[in-house]
Parts: structure tokens; C-alpha cells; sequence
């Protein structure tokens, strides 16, 4: 253990071979002066992402960081327990703006970061509270009504975990929620209301545009309007609404027009 982070404060770089990390990302020689840095993709640095113990270590100290530091919160308001966190260097669910992304299921949360991103620490930060915050409600939500099986059930599922997000301290609307305004959002809302039962729906083209019909991230941002008219209407929390239904919330929006 302690030669671990030994390693991570000392590193032997030659003046025209920098250390095999550095030289993935692109790292610039020392023996000529270099303008600007250079920006690759590589397979190379997906994997270096994925398996150097330096930066797994790096990910679960932050997210460790941010446990402790909001530990009450979290557990009193959606009354977790037994909740595994896994990180990863680098995953296919990063979402490129905010250079970190996740999943959820009933028993885990997994994120993933791109930390070859060029993000202030603060934003990077910021944005992984979010995300962990967004994807524990999930947990909540997946322990109290199981996986969506409709449309309207994805669409609150995701609507209301952005709400907890922001119930919790987030800064700012996320992009995804906030993709969609004004007629073009209201006229995805309406459809939503009336095929709310729909089961034969696909994922990805609601959450991430898949199709050239819906465009990305109206999924996020009509469940986002959704829940925030129930919550308005009902009074209550996003934490304490973790347990109602899609139907429940729908159908009561849609009494309320």
C-alpha cells in the first residue's frame, strides 16, 4: 500500500523519455519546447484509464471524499444501507460535457470518469456529486418499484432522480434535463402523458436521440418537467416521492391541466 503512493509522488523521467504513463497522454518530451500539448484517443489510454492503480486510486478517494463528507444526507433522506459504489478509469456511459457518468441497479452504483478530460478539479467535483447523488435515487427507486417496464415509468425514473440531485445541493440544472424548453418541450411532455402506458418503447432513443424521430436527452428533460409539476402539486420531496409510481404521478399531472 504505501509503495503505491510512494509511486504516485515519485516518478524517474529522463529528459526524452517521460515516465510510460505520461507518454499515453501525450506528455511532452523535455528536450524540445512544445507550444501546445498534443490530444490523442487511443485504445492505449482506455485501458490505462481502466487498470493503473494510481488513478483507480485517485477516483475512489474522491468518491470516498464525497461520502463522507454528505454521509447524513443521502442516508436519512432516501434511507439507503448496503450500497456497493464501483468506479472505473473510463466507460462507454461518460457523458462527454460533464466528463464523468454512471448506472445504477437495486444494490450498486458504478461510476465512471474521464479523467483525461481537461476539467477544473472544482467542475469535475461538482459534477460527480451530481452524479452519485442522481444514481443512488435510482437505487431507491429500483429497491421500492423494480426496473421501468413503460415509458412513462423511464421517464419518472429519471426525472426524479435529477430533482433528488438538486433537492441534494446540485449547482445547476443538468444538460440533459434541461435540453429541451418551451413548445418543444411541451409538446414532448403531452405525448408523454398520453402513451405514459407504452411498453414496446426504446431506451436509447429517449434518453440519448438514437433515432432521428426524438431528438437527445428528451427523455431526461420531459421527466424532469413531469415529476417537477408533481412535486409542485403534491408538496412533497423528491426523497419522499422515490416510492410512487409512474402512474400515480402522471395521472396526476394530467388531472391537474
Amino acid at each position: 500500500q504505501s509503495g503505491l503512493y510512494r509511486r504516485s509522488l515519485y516518478t524517474y523521467w529522463k529528459r526524452t523519455a517521460p515516465a510510460p504513463v505520461m507518454m499515453t497522454f501525450d506528455a511532452a518530451k523535455r528536450d524540445v519546447c512544445a507550444v501546445k500539448r498534443e490530444r490523442t484517443a487511443s485504445p492505449l489510454q482506455s485501458l490505462v484509464l481502466m487498470n493503473d492503480p494510481q488513478l483507480l486510486e485517485a477516483a475512489r478517494t474522491l468518491a470516498q471524499r464525497l461520502l463522507k463528507e454528505h454521509p447524513e444526507d443521502i442516508g436519512a433522506a432516501l434511507g439507503l444501507s448496503q450500497v456497493e459504489i464501483r468506479l472505473a478509469g473510463f466507460g462507454p456511459r461518460v457523458i462527454p460535457e460533464v466528463a464523468v457518468g454512471g448506472f445504477a441497479t437495486d444494490r450498486t452504483v458504478n461510476l465512471a470518469f474521464d479523467l483525461n478530460a481537461e476539467v477544473p478539479d472544482e467542475f469535475r467535483r461538482g459534477w460527480t456529486e451530481q452524479l452519485l447523488a442522481h444514481e443512488l435515487h435510482h437505487v431507491a427507486r429500483l429497491r421500492a418499484l423494480g426496473n421501468p417496464r413503460s415509458v412513462g415509468e423511464l421517464i419518472t425514473f429519471e426525472g426524479m432522480a435529477d430533482r433528488f440531485a438538486i433537492d441534494f445541493g446540485a449547482r445547476t440544472v443538468s444538460p440533459w434535463s434541461g435540453a429541451l424548453a418551451g413548445p418543444d418541450l411541451a409538446s414532448w411532455v403531452d405525448r408523454i402523458l398520453d402513451e405514459h402506458p407504452q411498453r414496446d418503447y426504446d431506451v436509447n432513443a429517449w434518453l440519448f436521440g438514437t433515432t432521428p424521430e426524438i431528438p437527445r436527452w428528451t427523455g431526461y428533460s420531459a421527466g424532469y418537467a413531469i415529476t417537477g409539476e408533481y412535486l409542485t402539486l403534491t408538496g412533497r420531496s423528491a426523497a419522499a416521492a422515490a416510492g410512487d409510481h409512474a402512474n400515480v404521478i402522471i395521472e396526476g399531472v394530467r388531472d391537474a391541466r
